[in-house]
């Protein structure tokens, strides 16, 4: 496990930009931590068991602005319009703090693909499973990240958030590439994947300088599949208790501050 994976075990297990931008490392020496980090943006997520392709990831590490395509595409919008809205309700005076929790569970609902993060970390195992197991843990899988996500971006202090350009990667995805800066802290790169889909577009994974959550979400739940012998009902039990400190932790935190 890599410096950064235990950084972000530590932070509650954020998947989206923003929420990793109120607890990612505040100091230049801690933001180096990500030097080490994994890059699947190339990837397939709905490959059953993907490998990373060097070529790609190393021709994405060294990707220039120049190099990024347009900011007023439909993708980067997109990303655009969720910044304003999380920044709006951060700002939002009225909203307590159990209310600006609510609001990102509701707009992490509607933005996030869901089942196609959980499939892509469950790897392996999601052929063994049956029908029931399946809609179990992915249920189990997006309570557990939607509150978390909810209750962390709830607490984040962001004063920038610009689209910096994008990029197209796999068969329909796009690559909205971020600088966000914070209260407190260095500022952070963040570039969001994206794939269209009825209504717009939903997001499908973040890297965060380098660092894509849904790799790290993966290895995560093979650490726990691996401890429990590969049982699905154990992992499934393990999600919803998380969930469950997750909402304890979300409504202690808005008692206390109102």
């Amino acid at each position: 496990m890599t410096a950064i994976h235990r950084h972000i075990g530590m932070c509650g297990g954020v998947l989206l930009g923003l929420a990793l931008a109120a607890c990612a490392p505040t100091s230049q020496s801690e933001s180096s931590l990500f030097g080490d980090g994994f890059i699947l943006s190339a990837l397939p997520l709905d490959a059953p068991d993907p490998a990373p392709i060097r070529s790609e990831i190393e021709s994405l590490a060294d990707l220039s602005p120049a190099s990024l395509g347009p900011t007023d595409s439909a993708p980067a919008q997109a990303i655009a319009q969720l910044g304003e809205q999380a920044k709006a309700a951060l700002s939002d005076p009225k909203l307590s703090k159990e209310q600006r929790v609510k609001v990102f569970h509701e707009m992490l609902a509607r933005e996030v693909d869901i089942p196609v993060i959980a499939r892509f970390a469950l790897g392996r195992h999601w052929k063994a499973a049956d029908e029931t197991q399946r809609a179990a843990y992915v249920d189990a899988f997006g309570a557990f990240i939607l509150q978390s996500y909810a209750v962390m971006l709830s607490g984040a202090d962001i004063s920038v958030f610009e689209v910096t350009g994008t990029q197209p990667t796999g068969k329909a995805d796009t690559l909205v590439h971020t600088h966000i800066e914070r209260a407190v802290g260095e500022p952070l790169d963040v570039a969001w994947r994206v794939r269209p889909r009825d209504d717009g577009f939903a997001i499908i994974d973040v890297m965060v300088e380098g660092v894509s959550i849904a790799l790290t979400r993966r290895h995560e739940i093979t650490s726990i599949m691996r401890a429990s012998d590969g049982d699905l009902n154990a992992l499934i039990d393990k999600l919803k208790t998380m969930a469950a400190a997750a909402r304890e932790r979300g409504w202690y935190v808005a008692d206390k501050r109102r």
